[in-house]
């Protein structure tokens, strides 16, 4: 389960992670939608970062007002998708690099 493998992370991985981290939980529709990708692009991408370990599954029962929409509707079928406690570590690295590299 390394983070960096050979496939690193892409511009676009990035801002998935960085969404769902902002936003909280998303499904693959919806996910794309905001993201700018259509619903295969982003069911592939959200696959790969779950097998990464960056992100894990919600059932949509499980968020019963967690998301910061007050409009938000709950898809008790959608698969959700949140980011795990290594993808938030994973994003503050990164975080930390670029400012480390800003500073020099």
């Amino acid at each position: 389960m390394g983070l960096l493998s050979e496939e690193i992370e892409d511009e676009t991985d990035l801002a998935i992670l960085k969404f769902i981290d902002y936003a909280g939980p998303e499904y693959a529709w919806r996910l794309g939608i905001n993201i700018g990708l259509d619903v295969e692009e982003s069911r592939r991408r959200l696959e790969a970062l779950l097998e990464k370990g960056l992100l894990e599954k919600v059932p949509g029962n499980m968020l019963e007002g967690y998301h910061r929409q007050k409009d938000w509707t709950k898809h008790m079928n959608h698969t959700y998708y949140r980011i795990t406690r290594e993808g938030r570590h994973y994003l503050r690295k990164l975080r930390r690099g670029l400012d480390d590299l800003s500073e020099g």
